[in-house]
């Protein structure tokens, strides 16, 4: 018989075989994962990432804004601060909260429209009496009707009398030190009238060791005017003055050797010459 022509049964039966040969396409067919088999990625994570950001976001904005309001609006804090005291003592809903923000943000425009009323009245009372406050408030009044005073441009001689110690270097007649004496130094009478050099307001006043009873003015243009060893001051701080009305008496008070004014222009924080602005032969 034909080898060729031995049915397929019987060769398998004659080896080892028990099974028919797969085909190498049978055998690939078989292997290849199929579309339903593939891993499909999980979004549930993603979801859960999502959310978190968005959490974070938000709990970063409403720390903002709370800062914000600590910082620009104290009131308005104090008012947020005892309502969330009264949110966390009993059962709320977001609607009662939106409504208690709502009534923070009325009652601080009430106390704002308030403290600015009570302001132009305390200022009011402030011009007829002419007394000098220690408020912000007041100071912020009295540097803006400084501003509307304008420049003066032309220094006003503050104390006529005899240039006793020039602006420069020298040997302090108190202390033996050379350094440098940074005004001019006028003596006159006691008691003479001294005068405010430009338009602006009292910033300061006071008792040094060295300086003794002084005044410091503050100017439109941010220079200031410092006048030293006065025998009595006669204005108020935060009092908004004119050139040349008397601001104190001449004296010997502080590191002085008579009755003399002690002179000093400041200009971007540094005393300059006063003579250099005012004409000597005025003096």
């Amino acid at each position: 018989m034909d080898k060729g022509n031995i049915p397929v049964e019987s060769a398998y039966e004659s080896g080892r075989r028990t099974e028919p040969r797969r085909s190498e396409e049978k055998y690939t067919t078989d292997y290849t994962p199929t579309p339903e088999a593939e891993i499909k990625p999980k979004k549930s994570s993603d979801l859960v990432t999502k959310v978190i950001l968005v959490q974070l976001a938000v709990c970063a904005f409403i720390v903002a804004l709370i800062f914000a309001a600590w910082k620009f609006c104290p009131n308005v804090f104090s008012v947020i601060r005892s309502e969330y005291s009264k949110i966390m003592s009993v059962d709320i809903g977001i609607d009662d909260v939106r409504q208690t923000i709502d009534n923070a943000a009325a009652e601080q425009q009430a106390t704002g429209e308030e403290e600015q009323y009570e302001v132009s009245t305390e200022a009011a009372t402030e011009a007829q009496s002419g007394e000098g406050g220690e408020d912000t408030e007041i100071q912020d009044t009295a540097i803006a009707v400084m501003t509307s005073l304008g420049d003066s441009k032309d220094i006003t001689v503050p104390l006529h009398g005899r240039i006793s110690s020039k602006y420069g270097y020298r040997t302090n007649p108190i202390s033996g030190v050379y350094g440098l004496h940074t005004g001019v130094d006028i003596a006159a009478d006691e008691g003479s009238p001294i005068v405010a050099a430009y338009n602006g307001v009292v910033k300061d006043t006071g008792v040094g060791e060295k300086r003794g009873k002084y005044i410091l003015m503050l100017h439109n243009d941010g220079s200031e005017t410092l006048y030293c060893h006065c025998s009595k001051i006669t204005v108020d701080e935060d009092e908004v003055i004119r050139a040349g009305e008397v601001i104190a008496l001449v004296g010997s008070t502080g590191w002085s050797t008579g009755p003399h004014l002690h002179f000093e222009i400041h200009r971007n924080g540094s005393a300059i010459d006063p003579l250099t602005v005012i004409d000597e032969e005025k003096i």
